[in-house]
Parts: structure tokens; C-alpha cells; sequence
């Protein structure tokens, strides 16, 4: 899985691929993976004036830095969250349909965040609880899924950290201002992913997730 500070709310998370957009076998992989950038064989700068191919996730990071430089450069009102929702709004999907821990959103893809980089998308974050915390209880759940040719939002939940599955939460307009109760008392102890949904004009579906590990509830005693 993603460690930190990678896996925090506040990060661009970027995994690796290699020249056949393949998964590379060091990648990080996890929920909160935002997009993908080649890092397999990257021809790199080392000592003594010369170049080198390397790979990592290392190599990968400075491709999707440049891009969020560029997106800055046309547009510097953006807001991280803003940077981050062209970043994965406009990378190519890969492997399974839609976000994926695998490769996240897709690959970046310059081509076409260049038709969007003057643009103000939308946000959809999840603002709390924090990416692998812990639950007991109520969890208090503050959101946003706002911005222009946003239709509607959607949050659910789904057991483990890919679930299969997904119970509806909460839905409406899009709002800057989500905050509700989500009560995970009834839910055993494990793991759960927290997904935001914002639906776009376009048919476009923007995402973010959180892994919540959902704890038992602590014993109380009612006498001694």
C-alpha cells in the first residue's frame, strides 16, 4: 500500500508505469493513488555531465510535478484540490473501468489537459476522516463536490479495501459544505473505503477515497 507521506489527504499520490503502460512491480498501490507517470527506464541526469535510464516511483513524481508547474503557470488561482481534479480528470484510464488502486485515475496525459488548462474544474474531496484513520462510533464526514459542470454527488461506503460493493451514504447537488454523521457501530471491526462521487455534465465521474479502519466499540462498564 500507499505509505506516508504519500497516502495523506494533503498529496498527489503517483505510481509507475513502464513503455507498454503497464503496471510497474515496485509501484505503490492503494486508495488514495491519484494518477499514474512512466518511471521504468527514465533517462535521468548523474554525475559527471551524463545521462542515465532509472526507475522508481522518483522517476514518475517529476512528470506529474512538471504538469501540476504547467497547469500553475496558465492558471496560478487554482487551488491544490483544483490541480489535482485537472490532473485526474484528464488521465487516461487504465486497467479496470474508472479509479482503480492500481493505477488510480489513469495515466497523465498532457494531450489532453492541454484543452483544459485555462479552465476552473471542479473539486470533489473528501476532507475528513483522514486517509487510514480510525473509526469508532460516529464518524464525522466533511466533504466538498462543487464547480462548474458539476450535477450531483454521491457518497457511499464499501466493506474492505476493494470492495465490491457500495452502500449509498448520502447524495444531492453539488456543495461546497458536505458534513454529516456516518455511524459505524453496527459494522464489525475491518477495514472500509469512504468514496466521494461527483457527476459531471459531461458524463464524467471524479473520485476520491479514504481507507477507514472501522474499530470495535470500546467496552463500557455499567457497574463494579
Amino acid at each position: 500500500g500507499l505509505s506516508y507521506p504519500a497516502a495523506n489527504n494533503n498529496t498527489i499520490a503517483v505510481g509507475a508505469t513502464d513503455r507498454l503502460n503497464r503496471l510497474a512491480g515496485f509501484s505503490s498501490t492503494g486508495v488514495a493513488l491519484d494518477v499514474v507517470a512512466p518511471g521504468v527506464n527514465v533517462l535521468t541526469t548523474q554525475l559527471n555531465n551524463t545521462y542515465t535510464p532509472r526507475s522508481g516511483t522518483s522517476l514518475a513524481a517529476p512528470h506529474v510535478s512538471g504538469l501540476a508547474a504547467l497547469i500553475l503557470s496558465r492558471n496560478p488561482n487554482l487551488t491544490p484540490e483544483q490541480v489535482r481534479s485537472l490532473l485526474t480528470s484528464t488521465a487516461q484510464d487504465l486497467g479496470p473501468p474508472g479509479f482503480d488502486t492500481f493505477f488510480g485515475a489513469g495515466l497523465i496525459n498532457a494531450g489532453t489537459l492541454a484543452t483544459r488548462i485555462s479552465t476552473f474544474p471542479p473539486v470533489v474531496t473528501i476532507l475528513t476522516p483522514e486517509n487510514e484513520g480510525g473509526a469508532i462510533g460516529d464518524v464525522a464526514i466533511l466533504a466538498a463536490a462543487s464547480g462548474a459542470g458539476l450535477l450531483s454527488y454521491r457518497i457511499s461506503y464499501g466493506i474492505g479495501p476493494q470492495p465490491e460493493s457500495w452502500t449509498l451514504l448520502r447524495s444531492g447537488s453539488p456543495n461546497k459544505d458536505i458534513q454529516f454523521a456516518w455511524s459505524v457501530s453496527g459494522i464489525q471491526d475491518t477495514v472500509a473505503v469512504l468514496r466521494l462521487e461527483g457527476v459531471g455534465s459531461d458524463g464524467l465521474i471524479l473520485e476520491d477515497r479514504v481507507l477507514v479502519h472501522i474499530e470495535p466499540t470500546k467496552p463500557t462498564l455499567s457497574a463494579l
